[in-house]
């Protein structure tokens, strides 16, 4: 297997997640305690969310409108609509 691209988080990436359309990838960086939001297509960050607590994980809903954090003894949800612009919910 062979790279093809990579994208630029700049610290420690602990996992990755493409929304069901495959048009956005949520990344996980526990040491920023927050979730990078990025553009598949053009690999530029669209958002950067801080979370409560380390974030290890996250789930999306099937209609990419829902993103579930998990984060050390915190719950998150993001709202991912079809605006860059993502808010938090808790």
């Amino acid at each position: 297997m062979k790279a093809i691209d990579t994208l630029p988080t700049g610290k420690f990436v602990f996992r990755l997640r493409f929304t069901v359309d495959g048009k956005r990838v949520l990344a996980t960086v526990p040491e920023a305690n927050e979730v990078l939001v990025y553009d598949s297509a053009t690999r530029r960050v669209l958002a950067r969310m801080p979370v409560e607590g380390t974030p290890v994980s996250t789930a999306i809903t099937p209609d990419d409108h829902n993103a579930y954090v998990v984060a050390m003894h915190t719950w998150w949800r993001p709202e991912l609509g079809a605006s860059s612009k993502s808010t938090w919910k808790r």
